[in-house]
């Protein structure tokens, strides 16, 4: 993020941020403290997808649910769901859609170290009766993420024409960017 852009985001104050970007990118840290930096609740799509054992929600379902999230007034959405529905009102809904990006070392290294660290625990941006995992189509997911979503900032842009896109690339950044940020006056 060059500096230009970071200011323009910490004096921004947000009220509808979206986070988005590859699994392990910190998509979650990231959002956790923003919203708790700006007093925002903090919305995690996983858990609007997935019911127990993994098993998707039914798309009406999930899609209910992001569209009540969306409505409110304020909110720090984590997750992508690029491929899903209501994946377009989000953004067009976002004061500011924030792309998380890490490479792809860093991000495997973090899913692997992640599932390894909580296999017995739970995770809060994770459903009830889903405890973390460590799965092939999860790495596939991570894997091909920079060929699906090449042309990603150019589509949050043509989607979002009143959001602003800023790209966080490292965890030094996120860090920054957070403790730059005005907080809460309540």
């Amino acid at each position: 993020m060059r500096n230009g852009q970071y200011h323009r985001l910490v004096t921004l104050s947000p009220r509808r941020i979206a986070v988005i970007g590859r699994s392990g990118a910190g998509k979650t840290t990231v959002a956790l403290a923003i919203g708790e930096v700006l007093g925002l609740p903090v919305v995690h799509l996983d858990r609007e997808y997935w019911g127990p054992n993994w098993e998707p929600v039914p798309t009406e379902v999930y899609a209910a649910r992001q569209a009540a999230a969306i409505a409110a007034d304020a909110w720090v959405i984590d997750g992508s769901y690029l491929a899903s529905p209501g994946w377009e009102q989000r953004l067009q809904r976002a004061d500011v859609v924030l792309l998380v990006e890490a490479s792809l070392a860093v991000c495997l290294w973090r899913i692997v170290r992640r599932a390894l660290r909580r296999m017995d625990g739970r995770r809060s941006d994770l459903p009830d009766g889903c405890q973390e995992r460590l799965s092939l189509y999860h790495l596939w997911w991570a894997l091909g993420w920079t060929t699906r979503f090449a042309q990603l900032p150019t589509t949050v842009a043509q989607t979002s024409p009143n959001a602003r896109l800023f790209v966080v690339r490292s965890a030094d950044q996120a860090a920054r960017l957070v403790s730059d940020m005005p907080s809460d006056p309540e």
